[in-house]
């Protein structure tokens, strides 16, 4: 659909770099393969079959086991509730069900936390993980693990002829042994003995012998070279400290800023950054996304000063992790999973899992950052007084360091030869030039549009919740809506999904359940200033009075108290921590402002009744007065 006219794509040239599209009448549009990309990014080009299938995490069959108990446990628990069952019987009742299912029954608490995870992910939400959950090997094997460790340094690093097999075969001798003499019955596994000789120190290795680690490190970097053979086949993500003072426009300094990065495994080329202040989160993931999701048109272009065309946003396959507490968070992962991609996560400590990312990271330090005025070069010793250095000569913002570092990507990196792109090729080959060879024999999929992406964002702040008749209660506060109150009347509503802006505790929005649009429910304490609810914790713990009675005037009092005494610190000279803050606060409020943006967005305005306009005139004069003063009666 372009222009409100439907065309057919009749023939795709990738070597051209065309597509051809047919419409009614056989009129054909030659249309750019660049441009086109935008186009359906920025949502100038819809595509009506091109339906994004969400990722499904892969479970195991103990997985869904646990699962179909969990789902079971919910119905029957719900059974109780219509029943009106509490306390001792609830709890017999809970019991003989959970020893029918051969299980342990878990504890009130925990089935309310099923409970919601049903309500907010669905049956996925029951699935446990049981492949991140310790067993009790490690202490109750103890003994055998001792065995073969020592079995590891007297036969395994002595001699290169022994394998892992003819050491597992070693260490059950040994285990026969023991087992004969104390009258115990002790085993080991193959991997559990793989496990203790990647532990052991490079050291101990002796004569002639590779280390098992480093020559399993040298076949996998071997095989990553060609293991993916598409173009955003697979992403490295990974996030990183700037290692950089920065002075914004009022002279303030900080220094605490993040980077976030992707990186196309198949080209190395870095397809989204992004730079905030702060730590990593939830929302800065989501920003580096909206970054590759972004039209690269003229005004992309323009908004960084490059002269590069960057490449076109489209369909990511498969993305590899950092172990960030982020990027783990059920949340992150339902965003990503409905934008069809798959997750995978690099090992603790090993960062040769994700090599493209670390090796530009590692340029960019050298060539860019540590040679930008503020630097710290905290990895190089020789430097004196860093610290004071750094500080004196920070002149750069947090956009200004943001830009620099798009310009040199799109105009100086993915320029320059790379001698491993060289080497997969057979020929010299660029970043860029890599990139464009392969999206010559290959086009990915279409990505979703940059709106699409964008509304994503306000799945991190979701919840259900059950509907009184006076409305919701949701963070100690209540929220009512009439209009949803009605529509809840006439269906007999239960529980509602609301969506929420975490900076803005004045007011939340309700889900209607036929269209998906938001509804917005005002906050039921008149007077409450406009502040996170976060803030509004912080302000009624201040309150020296009953908590219960406290109105939203008491919440204004105690705001302006708080101002005031923000105005009177402001007076001393700030530290950098204190500098660090406020920059962080500023993040979040344009957080705040990104989120009320898109709420704004999918909720109808809301028009006053009948207002009464300045110049409106109904006709009506007054009776003239009369002067009584004189009158005798």
């Amino acid at each position: 659909m372009l222009d409100g006219t439907h065309f057919l794509i009749k023939t795709i040239k990738p070597l051209l770099g065309d597509i051809v599209l047919e419409g009614k009448g056989g009129i054909e549009l030659s249309i750019d393969t660049r441009e086109f990309y935008n186009k359906v990014a920025d949502g100038a080009i819809q595509l009506p079959q091109h339906e994004v299938q969400a990722a499904q995490r892969a479970w195991s069959a103990s997985e869904s086991a646990a699962a179909d108990f969990r789902l079971a446990l919910l119905g029957f628990a719900q059974q109780l509730d219509v029943q009106g069952l509490e306390g001792p019987i609830r709890r017999e009742r809970l019991e003989v069900f959970c020893q029918s299912h051969r299980r342990k029954r878990p504890c009130d608490k925990t089935i309310n936390a099923y409970k919601q995870r049903y309500q907010q992910f669905g049956y996925e939400g029951l699935i446990p993980n049981f492949s991140q959950r310790g067993g009790s090997g490690w202490r109750s094997k103890k003994v055998a693990k001792e065995i073969a460790r020592n079995a590891l340094i007297q036969y395994f690093m002595e001699d290169d002829k022994i394998n892992l097999t003819s050491m597992k075969k070693i260490v059950d001798e040994l285990l026969k042994q023991h087992n004969e003499t104390r009258g115990v019955s002790e085993s080991i596994d193959r991997k559990t003995i793989s496990r203790l000789l990647l532990k052991l120190p490079k050291s101990l290795v002796k004569g002639g012998r590779l280390d098992p680690r480093t020559y399993a490190l040298w076949n996998r970097q071997a095989v990553e070279c060609y293991k993916v053979q598409l173009p955003f086949e697979l992403v490295e993500v990974d996030a990183k400290t700037i290692d950089l003072y920065s002075r914004d426009e009022s002279g303030v300094v900080h220094t605490q800023l993040t980077l976030y990065a992707m990186v196309c495994a198949r080209t190395s080329y870095p397809i989204g950054v992004y730079v905030t202040a702060g730590k990593p989160s939830q929302y800065t993931l989501l920003k580096v996304f909206e970054f590759f999701f972004t039209p690269k048109d003229e005004v992309f272009k323009e908004r960084f000063g490059i002269k590069t065309d960057w490449v076109s946003p489209c369909g990511i396959t498969g993305i590899t992790y950092d172990n960030g507490s982020e990027t783990s968070s059920d949340l992150a992962l339902s965003v990503v999973r409905k934008m069809g991609i798959s997750t995978d996560y690099a090992r603790v400590g090993r960062g040769d899992d994700k090599p493209h990312v670390e090796s530009f990271f590692k340029v960019l330090d050298e060539r860019l950052l540590n040679k930008m005025p503020g630097a710290q070069k905290s990895q190089d010793k020789r430097v004196k007084n860093r610290h004071a250095r750094a500080e004196q000569e920070a002149c750069y913002s947090v956009d200004k360091i943001y830009q620099e570092i798009v310009q040199f990507i799109a105009d100086v990196y993915i320029h320059e030869p790379c001698a491993d792109l060289g080497f997969l090729h057979g020929k010299r080959m660029s970043i860029k030039q890599a990139m464009d060879e392969d999206l010559k024999r290959f086009m990915p999929v279409p990505a979703p549009s940059l709106q699409r992406v964008q509304n994503l964002i306000l799945d991190v702040y979701r919840d259900n919740r059950k509907l009184q008749h006076y409305g919701v209660d949701f963070e100690g506060f209540r929220f009512y809506c009439a209009e949803f109150a009605q529509l809840a009347r006439e269906r007999e509503i239960q529980r509602v999904d609301i969506r929420f802006n975490p900076e803005d505790c004045t007011a939340i929005y309700f889900v209607h359940p036929d269209n998906q649009s938001l509804i917005r429910a005002d906050n039921k304490m008149v007077g409450i200033p406009t502040v996170s609810f976060a803030v509004a914790k912080q302000l009624k713990k201040a309150y020296t009075g009953d908590p219960e009675q406290i109105t939203g005037y008491d919440y204004q009092r105690e705001y302006a108290r708080r101002i005031m005494q923000y105005a009177a610190d402001s007076r001393k000279r700030p530290k950098i921590r204190d500098n660090n803050k406020k920059l962080r606060e500023q993040e979040r409020l344009r957080q705040k402002a990104d989120i009320a943006e898109q709420l704004d967005k999918l909720s109808p305005p809301v028009f006053p009744a009948h207002p009464l306009a300045a110049d409106d005139d109904d006709d009506f004069t007054p009776a003239p007065r009369v002067d009584l003063s004189n009158d005798p009666n």
